[in-house]
C-alpha cells in the first residue's frame, strides 16, 4: 500500500488544511445558528409572558366586556333594566379586577347610568376617556357592554347604593337575581355580585 507524504506534497497539505478549515467553519456556523434560534425562541416566550403579566387593568376589563358581549349580556341588560345592569357590572368589575369603579349618571336622564373607571387605576391606553371634574375616566355602557367615547354625564358616585336616587333603582330583587342566575347557567359565565358570588 502506497502512502502519500504531506511533507513531500506541499499542495496536498494546503488542500487538506483548507478542507479542515471549511468543515470547522461550517460546524461552528450551524452551532451558532442553532444557539441563536434557541435564544430567539426563548426571548419570544419571555416577551409573551411579560406582555401578559404587564397587561393593564383596563385591557383586562375590555377583554371581560368582549366575553360578556359574546354571551348575550345585552339581552340580560334589557331584561333587568339599565340601572340594575349598571349595578351588576359595577360590582363585578370592581371585585374581579380591583379597579376604582364608579357609577356615573346620565344627563339629562339620570337613570341612563354607566360604569366609570379612573384612568389612573385602569392604566393609560388607546381607549377613549371622558374628563369628569378634571379626572379622566373610561366610561362603560352597561347595556352593550363596551368602553364608549361619548357620554353625557351627570353626577358620579362610588356606589350605586349611596346616591340621592332610591336604591331600588339599582338593587337586584329576587326576580332579577333569578334572571341573572339563569343567564349565567346558559352562558357559562360567572358574575360576582353580593347575592351570588362566583362559583
Amino acid at each position: 500500500m502506497m502512502r502519500i507524504s504531506v511533507k513531500n506534497r506541499p499542495e496536498a497539505a494546503l488542500v487538506f488544511i483548507i478542507f479542515i478549515s471549511i468543515i470547522i467553519i461550517l460546524i461552528s456556523g450551524c452551532l451558532n445558528n442553532s444557539a441563536t434560534e434557541t435564544q430567539e425562541d426563548q426571548g419570544s416566550q419571555i416577551s409573551a409572558k411579560a406582555e401578559t403579566a404587564q397587561k393593564k387593568a383596563i385591557e383586562k376589563v375590555s377583554d371581560e366586556l368582549s366575553v360578556l358581549n359574546s354571551k348575550d349580556w345585552a339581552k340580560l341588560a334589557v331584561q333587568i333594566g339599565r340601572p340594575r345592569a349598571t349595578a351588576l357590572l359595577w360590582y363585578h368589575l370592581k371585585t374581579t379586577y380591583n379597579v376604582d369603579t364608579k357609577v356615573v349618571f346620565g344627563n339629562p336622564k339620570k337613570l341612563d347610568a354607566a360604569v366609570a373607571i379612573m384612568e389612573s387605576t385602569g392604566g393609560t391606553s388607546p381607549f377613549p376617556t371622558t374628563s369628569i371634574k378634571g379626572v379622566k375616566y373610561y366610561i362603560i355602557d352597561p347595556t352593550v357592554p363596551a368602553i364608549i367615547g361619548e357620554f353625557k354625564y351627570g353626577d358620579l358616585f362610588d356606589d350605586p347604593g349611596n346616591t340621592y336616587l332610591s336604591y331600588s333603582y339599582f338593587r337586584l330583587f329576587p326576580e332579577d337575581i333569578e334572571i341573572v342566575k339563569q343567564w349565567m347557567k346558559e352562558s357559562g359565565v360567572n358574575i360576582q355580585y353580593t347575592d351570588f358570588p362566583a362559583k
